[in-house]
Order: C-alpha cells, then sequence, then structure tokens
C-alpha cells in the first residue's frame, strides 16, 4: 500500500516487489516527498528489488522512518538513508535468514555479499547485520534491542532521540 500526503510516502506492506519503480512514480509525481515511512513482514526475498529501493531513496534524499513492524527485506530497504528514525516502542525491526522460494540461501551465497556492500555503503555495521541475520532461521525472526540497532547503526533516531549507543557516522 502506498499512501502518499504533502512531503510524506507511507509504504506498507509487501510492497518491495515493485517498491523503486512506484518510488520513482510517485517522487516524479511529488516532488515534495521528504520523508518515507516503511513498515512490513518482509518474507518475499527480494533483496535486490530492497537494496535498489534503499539505493533511490538516498539518492534523493529521502528520510525513512519505521512505522510499524520492519523485517527482512524492508530492513535492507530502511537503510538507504542517513536519517533513519524508528517510533519506538511499537515497531520492531527483524532480520533473519535469507530464503528465496521458500529455500533458505546458504551463508556463502553472493546475495549476502550484496547485503555486506550496500550496507557498509549506507553505513550500517555489515559484519554485526550479516551475523544476526545468520542467527536466524526465515521462518524465525531476530528483533534487534535498541542498543543493537544503534550500535550497529541501523537506525540513528528513535523515540526518544539520538542513539546514545551510536559511535559511527
Amino acid at each position: 500500500m502506498f499512501v502518499q500526503g504533502g512531503s510524506y510516502l507511507w509504504v506498507d506492506g509487501d510492497t518491495v516487489k515493485a517498491v523503486s519503480k512506484r518510488i520513482r512514480e510517485e517522487l516524479r509525481q511529488n516532488p515534495n516527498i521528504k520523508n518515507i515511512g516503511i513498515g512490513s513482514g518482509g518474507g518475499r526475498g527480494r533483496i535486490e528489488k530492497a537494496v535498489m529501493a534503499g539505493i533511490l531513496v538516498r539518492e534523493h534524499g529521502i528520510s525513512t522512518q519505521v512505522t510499524g513492524v520492519c523485517i527482512g527485506e524492508c530492513s535492507i530497504f530502511f537503510w538507504g538513508r542517513i536519517n533513519r528514525t524508528v517510533f519506538r516502542p511499537y515497531p520492531r525491526f527483524g532480520v533473519h535468514k535469507i530464503a528465496i522460494n521458500g529455500e533458505t540461501v546458504p551463508a556463502g551465497d553472493p546475495i549476502y555479499s550484496l547485503v555486506l556492500d550496500y550496507a557498509r555503503e549506507m553505513g550500517v555495521g555489515p559484519n554485526f547485520i550479516v551475523t544476526e541475520m545468520q542467527t536466524w532461521e526465515p521462518n524465525e525472526i531476530g528483533y534487534l534491542t535498541d542498543e543493537q540497532a544503534c550500535l550497529s547503526g541501523s537506525d540513528i533516531w528513535y523515540q526518544v532521540g539520538f542513539c546514545s549507543y551510536y559511535s559511527g557516522k
């Protein structure tokens, strides 16, 4: 679901499949968009699409905000912007092993290199994130604590303020 209002675009649900194309169209029609609120339960294995969407929002200088549960591809998409906000305590930010068409992707697969490179480029702790992803099976969710999210650089701001734990960029 995409809902646009003023400078805000809300992207919720299973939107990763065509999210870059749809965001690009929304930006063309509404050049005042400055913030994208996201939430998705993930589960579709569209990592490349999430990376493309993250790069797109970074290129346009758009801030991202987690406004609901954000798991898997949603988390990867979220890393696209430097100004990353999580409205705690309600949203949950989760990771797990990558699965494509119901099959778990092994740790040595190139898709994890894509995630590592993208996370590094976006200023997120790539080794922590991929290690945390590998901890949880695709049918499990590893929800990051506030401290883990801040230390990894996954989120920069949360409901009560700047990540006091974060020492990165």
